[in-house]
């Protein structure tokens, strides 16, 4: 016979329960990098824009602009850098789950059931500083992707091995 009975919300396992692994902090220098690498080239476009105008509206508002720039950059870093220590997985029976964000906290949680697909990528710095992501495909809409970045490469291979296993039960 068929039942579908109420459930209690306070019966319900919250995500506040949920111990999460931090990933490794190696992967905070690889964005604070990747942070300064664009602001110096927005600064060497300004400077470049400055050089090879004759306009006096672009030198007069030079220093106001470049220091708009340096206000948003320094804000970017320490956005990062206080972001970063929401960066955590948690693999549990059913699902795995990752979660990220200072100012807009993103919780993503992937079922078991739902992955078509799991894959570990490297970029050529990751590879040196021996760091990796772990991208998991589940069914459905695109958005419910995962990609859980600045794993330790050990560790992104254990998770990738566990996933495969517990898939092919």
């Amino acid at each position: 016979m068929f039942r579908n009975e109420q459930i209690d919300i306070d019966d319900i396992p919250t995500v506040d329960s949920v111990v999460f692994e931090p990933v490794s902090k190696t992967y905070l220098s690889i964005l604070i990098v990747n942070r300064v690498s664009i602001c110096i080239a927005i600064y060497l476009a300004l400077f470049s824009i400055k050089l090879v105008s004759s306009n006096n509206l672009i030198s007069r508002y030079f220093w106001v602009i470049l220091s708009i720039v340096s206000a948003f950059f320094i804000i970017n870093i320490i956005i990062v850098i206080l972001g970063f220590s929401k960066r955590g997985y948690a693999l549990r029976s059913q699902d795995i789950i990752y979660t990220k964000g200072l100012l807009i906290n993103d919780v993503t949680t992937v079922p078991f059931i739902r992955i078509q697909h799991i894959e570990i990528s490297r970029s050529f710095i990751a590879r040196k500083l021996n760091l990796a992501t772990l991208n998991i495909y589940s069914a459905g809409d695109a958005g419910d992707d995962l990609s859980i970045k600045g794993l330790p490469f050990d560790v992104a291979s254990k998770l990738n091995a566990h996933i495969t296993n517990r898939l092919n039960e």
